[in-house]
């Protein structure tokens, strides 16, 4: 199994952020899938299953994500993440970092620039971005939450419509 350190906006074990793809593939090897990142985005990601490392890279092919899952294995210092209760990897890392969960399966860490996907309480997924990807992903979410505070508060100043079926005082 592979043990990789994360060193925030630097590298995912070997691979390097802004290395070119033909860097990380002579790094990993030839055993990958490279599709674009989304059908909307043309830019490519690698998927390594047999290790579970997904990287993706921007516009120029530099590596700009690494996304990790099981049978990887990666940590920050001392603090494993995968695989292990986010209670345990918040109270690992709460006092390192602030984190934030703006939604219920995700946690970030920002000045590390982490993502940790979470399901049934446990980390399933590590993604460690480049200083300029993640500040692009933290403003996805400040608009994402400022689009979501919007629409509860035009709900709680909604007045209903009125009810057709209800008697009126006439």
């Amino acid at each position: 199994m592979i043990d990789w350190n994360i060193e925030p906006f630097v590298t995912v074990g070997p691979i390097p952020f802004l290395a070119s793809a033909s860097e990380v593939r002579a790094i990993l090897g030839s055993d990958h899938m490279t599709f674009p990142t989304t059908p909307l985005v043309t830019d490519l990601t690698d998927a390594y299953q047999s290790i579970g490392v997904i990287v993706g890279y921007d516009a120029n092919n530099r590596v700009e994500t690494v996304e990790t899952v099981r049978p990887c294995s990666v940590r920050l210092g001392d603090v494993s993440l995968l695989g292990r209760s986010e209670g345990l990897v918040i109270k690992e890392l709460g006092g390192i970092n602030s984190i934030t969960r703006p939604y219920s399966d995700l946690l970030v860490v920002p000045a590390l620039g982490l993502s940790l996907k979470v399901e049934d309480g446990v980390v399933k997924l590590v993604c460690a971005s480049s200083r300029a990807a993640f500040e692009r992903y933290k403003q996805l979410l400040e608009t994402v939450a400022l689009k979501r505070a919007a629409r509860i508060e035009r709900r709680q100043n909604q007045v209903p419509p009125p009810n057709p079926f209800k008697p009126t005082d006439e």
